[in-house]
């Protein structure tokens, strides 16, 4: 009886404290900024307290009821076990899309008649029951000691201030505002004169085309004017263009002191220096702490019984939310935000070399959960597109608190700005000409693109200059005189890429991509030609 008490424990311990959080995390590893391993310590002190408990469950239970106790503790470790790691209820992919649950009688049902079978079989069988559980045991750690030791990722550096918030006498600021639509855009600076003198010497070019749905493919063009093929090993292909192409490190040639902020997929161009955003904003101990209860919440929700599915998962906060203190901080929306707000208050006047800096922040993607007065309301809201504007609005107000902060220290004339997005969203463009589900492409593939030269002044300027992704490293080398413009093919059809994200799309070579060629501005349906259905569900990365 004792040998199964410990070992219902032990697979309890190592299911909900190492092979849930083991495959949660590398699955949605870019969530997490700190390596696995080092978030075992803590996962593994969890796993102590369970067995612990097991083991003086086994030695000083009364004798009587220990039997009983044994076979209640081992059925209750076989539903954990299917449920957690055969059954593997949905956890979402972190990425906004809604989870829904409905709880019926064939599923309440599956769970008590797999808990009879499995007290019926525990009961029968201890010595067998307890090999078996000891074998899975195994298993799960040998798994998680494995995918520890052969992870690649490091552990983020600790940021040199000076290197973040010192520019030079020349310099390059690029803000990437992701998920950000140029009629969005467009809309804002309208609505409100301020914006318009904020944006002083800046030029907005309404007919940016995207080449993707989402920022993997978008980011290879951004940075190195890479188009995509189809079939083209996606890995490969990203890390040629981000890691090796990168106007970054085109500018660290001619003496650019080069940084990224936010570097997707843990790639960092080279001779660049890269920063993750949590970085800037909480320590490493704290990103360990929300890192391990986050895991932990997600192992509780994929053990739990269908009936608390719902109260588990906590609306995405899982449930231990209650014991990572501010949470506002770990929404990608709030974080993207506090960023720009902070390199606003920090950024300085260093003189000499000249800096070329890149800030990717996740504002104003979807979800949206910024709400008036940009108030964190705790949870996603509706995605009306009054509700988008509004959020981003917000990121394009931390943007211009930047401005205003190197108007002050006197480099707003020592540097060229870019700001822009790498898509847009599944938001029809308020320009779309015809009805239909071709107006989600309106909105996905017509991103935000401003530019302020060196030295530019006067009231914003709108241009109606066909542009494409691919061509921002040839405009960055032009205004900044320091590199060689990347020729891009001529566009007179550009290509957009078209695929429905997910999460394990990171890790993949090849994805399903329908490529639609772009014949004219993106919010008139003849450009577009024969489209196939566009799904409405839609990208969300």
């Amino acid at each position: 009886m004792r040998l199964l008490i410990i070992a219902s424990g032990l697979l309890l311990a190592t299911v909900l404290c190492v092979a849930v959080p083991r495959e949660f995390y590398f699955g949605n590893a870019l969530e997490f900024p700190l390596r696995f391993s080092s978030y075992l310590p803590l996962l593994a002190a969890a796993a102590v307290a369970i067995v612990a408990l097991a083991i003086a469950i086994a030695f000083f239970a009364p004798r009587a009821v220990r039997s009983w106790i044994a076979v209640a503790l081992g059925a209750v470790a076989i539903l954990v076990y299917v449920n957690a790691m055969v059954i593997g209820t949905d956890t979402g992919t972190l990425t906004g899309k809604a989870i829904t649950f409905s709880v019926g009688q064939p599923q309440l049902l599956g769970e008590l008649a797999i808990l009879i079978m499995g007290a019926v079989i525990v009961a029968k069988a201890q010595k067998f029951a307890s090999v078996a559980f000891l074998i899975l045991v195994a298993g799960n750690l040998a798994m998680a000691g494995y995918a520890a030791v052969s992870e690649e990722k490091k552990n983020p550096p600790i940021p040199d201030e000076e290197k973040l918030y010192s520019m030079g006498d020349k310099n390059l600021l690029v803000v990437l505002l992701d998920g950000f639509p140029s009629d969005v855009f467009g809309e804002i600076i309208k609505s409100d004169e301020k914006h318009k003198a904020a944006l002083d010497g800046f030029t907005y070019f309404e007919d940016m085309a995207a080449i993707s749905a989402t920022t993997y493919l978008a980011l290879p063009s951004i940075h190195a004017g890479a188009v995509y093929k189809l079939g083209q090993p996606l890995r490969p292909y990203f890390t040629d263009a981000v890691e090796k192409n990168s106007f970054l490190t085109r500018l660290a040639a001619a003496k650019f002191d080069s940084l990224l902020v936010n570097p997707m997929l843990g790639i960092c161009p080279d001779n660049t220096t890269c920063y993750l955003p949590q970085t800037l904003l909480t320590s490493r101990s704290e990103m360990r702490r929300n890192g391990v209860l986050t895991l932990l919440g997600v192992s509780v929700f994929r053990a739990a019984p269908v009936a608390f599915k719902e109260a588990t998962y906590n609306q995405g906060k899982w449930v231990f939310s209650d014991f990572q203190g501010d949470t506002t901080m770990l929404d990608h929306s709030v974080e993207g935000v506090k960023v720009l707000e902070l390199f606003s208050r920090r950024v300085k006047d260093g003189g000499g070399r000249p800096t070329a800096k890149f800030l990717h922040v996740l504002t104003p993607h979807l979800p949206v959960v910024l709400g008036e007065g940009c108030a964190y309301a705790g949870r996603p809201i509706p995605a009306t597109r009054e509700a988008f504007v509004q959020q981003a609005s917000c990121a394009l107000d931390a943007f211009e608190e930047i401005v205003v902060s190197l108007k002050k220290s006197g480099l707003y004339d020592k540097t060229t700005i870019v700001l822009l997005a790498d898509h847009g969203q599944a938001i029809p463009s308020i320009k779309a000409d015809a009805p239909g589900e071709w107006q989600k492409l309106s909105g996905w593939a017509n991103p935000m693109f401003a530019v302020k030269p060196m030295g530019a002044k006067g009231e914003l300027k709108v241009s109606t200059e066909s542009l494409w992704l691919p061509d921002i490293p040839s405009i960055i080398c032009r205004e900044t005189e320091a590199c060689e413009p990347k020729e891009v093919a001529h566009h007179a059809t550009r290509l957009f890429n078209y695929y429905e994200w997910k999460n394990e799309y990171w890790k993949e070579d090849l994805i399903p991509v329908t490529q639609y060629p772009l014949n004219g501005v993106p919010w008139q349906i003849r450009s577009w030609g024969d489209m196939q259905v566009i799904s409405s569900a839609g990208p969300a990365n």
